[in-house]
């Protein structure tokens, strides 16, 4: 990753809505510490574009409709240095700890029904 004088933290942003990737390269492209190399749409892409660009973070949206355990697991099995940002709103904390321990080695989740990031 990068540090204060280094190359910017190369980043892939895997979100299944065209909208919602658009919105986080927006806001994120202002940092000068983000590079924001490459978009995946589905889980299969953000495996594949982890392969290919080798970013340094995958930001990865996590919906009630999709279960990204197992594309976490996938990345972070293939390329240990890679780290996972997974950034939800589902409510069901329980379930979602329940999913990824082995996949997410952290976890933060904020009360009150704001989101997790974990």
């Amino acid at each position: 990753m990068a540090a204060d004088n280094c190359q910017p933290v190369r980043l892939l942003i895997a979100d299944d809505q065209e909208l919602a990737r658009e919105a986080l390269r927006g806001m994120l492209k202002r940092d000068p510490q983000i590079d924001v190399e490459a978009e995946a749409a589905s889980d299969t892409e953000a495996i594949r574009l982890c392969q290919r660009w080798r970013p340094d973070l995958v930001l990865m949206t996590y919906a009630s409709r999709h279960d990204r355990s197992a594309t976490t697991r996938a990345i972070r099995q293939a390329h240990p240095s890679t780290r996972v940002l997974v950034v939800t709103m589902h409510e069901d904390t329980d379930y979602l700890v329940s999913r990824l321990p082995s996949a997410v080695p952290q976890t933060h989740c904020r009360p009150g029904g704001d989101g997790c990031v974990l």
